[in-house]
């Protein structure tokens, strides 16, 4: 199970304004990893994934390519997501692979998550379906390493913009917080520490529910 919190941001200089401040620094004082990003949201041709809460998205994370599947409503509390998640690190040998049995058969075998039947039930109708990009987002990400009471998180800068039928369009800008190890009460105590500390505004919408509503 997946538990994050996305707030908005308004610009890249807030991103780094938030980064620099001393009291950031006090919770993640080691140097970020940054990452190049370009996401491909994919679907059946009659969006038979999304009608059922399935999201399957191929990205680019700088060298790596990585596909994730991801159960259970886009759509945030207070910023606050959970879903089941699963994910699948390519290299030539599974790029052979997917082309010889398609990316469904493929992924439902070799991906790293928290469950097989839930993925297969969502997977499976679809097995022989030919699958479509739908929209596209390209961005950097900033992610720190953060300690808070007994957990491990991970706090990214996302900034970029969504990408709709090969054109740049709505420009992202959040910072998401996701539990790495330990409690969700953790997560949830700091998101409310770092929103109010920095005057943010949760983002009720993931990526991919953004990146549909700009669709024609």
């Amino acid at each position: 199970m997946e538990s994050e919190i996305k707030l908005r941001l308004n610009n890249r200089e807030q991103a780094e304004y938030i980064q620099n401040d001393d009291w950031f620094e006090d919770f993640a004082p080691h140097e970020p990893e940054v990452l190049s990003m370009r996401t491909t949201y994919l679907d059946t041709p009659d969006a038979d994934l999304r009608k059922n809460q399935v999201m399957l998205r191929m990205r680019e994370e700088g060298d790596v390519q990585v596909v994730t599947c991801k159960i259970g409503t886009m759509k945030g509390e207070d910023g606050f997501y959970q879903h089941l998640e699963w994910n699948l690190t390519l290299d030539e040998a599974l790029n052979e692979r997917i082309r010889e049995e398609g990316l469904q058969d493929v992924f439902m075998d070799m991906a790293d998550g928290d469950g097989d039947d839930e993925l297969n039930a969502a997977l499976r109708p679809y097995r022989t379906v030919n699958l479509v990009p739908v929209v596209e987002a390209a961005f950097e990400r900033t992610a720190y390493d953060a300690l808070f009471g007994e957990s491990l998180l991970e706090i990214v800068f996302d900034v970029g913009q969504f990408i709709v039928d090969g054109k740049p369009s709505e420009p992202i800008c959040e910072v998401e917080i996701e539990l790495k190890e330990g409690d969700v009460t953790d997560l949830l105590d700091f998101g409310r520490l770092f929103q109010t500390h920095f005057d943010l505004k949760p983002e009720n919408l993931s990526k991919y529910q953004r990146a549909l509503a700009l669709l024609p």
